[in-house]
């Protein structure tokens, strides 16, 4: 009923403003036109410049959060780089690189016998 009550209020204030806009004389529009083509005039170049420019306005607290997460996210990653394992010499594998194997299009197969090949490399080292 709201949203009808306001309808109604927009087409008669829309109507009532038209048909005065009409009685208006001309001197008069004159007079407007003048007055509005010098009060845009006034205003400075660079405010024109801005004024088409889109402003964000966010919360002040929004800028604390977000510096804070920043931090915190850093700081996480920093300690998982720090603390991570120590690897050992006979297997020059980071998870990083299971990363890889993981995400490629190629075959299992070479991976399903891994072991075989570090144990051949380790007998060519050895022997």
């Amino acid at each position: 009923m709201s949203d009808l009550f306001e309808r109604k209020l927009h087409d008669l204030s829309q109507q009532t403003f038209d048909s005065q806009l009409n009685t208006i004389n001309d001197s008069v529009k004159q007079r407007l036109r003048q007055s509005r083509q010098q009060a845009i005039a006034a205003i400075p170049q660079h405010s024109k410049a801005n004024a088409n420019a889109i402003v964000i306005n966010f919360p002040a607290w929004l800028s604390t959060v977000s510096t804070a997460t920043a931090f915190a996210s850093i700081a996480i990653v920093a300690s998982l780089l720090w603390l991570q394992p120590e690897f050992n010499n006979e297997s020059n594998v980071s998870p990083l690189d299971d990363i890889s194997i993981l995400t490629s299009n190629d075959e299992f197969e070479m991976y399903e016998n891994l072991d075989f090949y570090l144990w051949l490399e380790n007998e060519d080292s050895a022997g």
